[in-house]
């Protein structure tokens, strides 16, 4: 399952998990979970942008 690290509607990467024990479907709780970690990644990855460019 792959997630967007989406900032102001510009991509700075992609969350992506791979290695999945079970074979089946992620759940709801899962993908909401994955999804707040995309939020907070793309939070902290603009942050650091910026204070690279001060």
């Amino acid at each position: 399952m792959a997630v967007p690290l989406l900032r102001d509607e510009h991509a700075l990467g992609v969350l992506e998990v791979l290695d999945r024990p079970e074979q089946s479907a992620f759940s709801v709780p899962e993908m909401d979970l994955l999804g707040l970690l995309a939020s907070h990644t793309t939070i902290a990855l603009d942050a650091l942008r910026n204070t690279a460019k001060s």
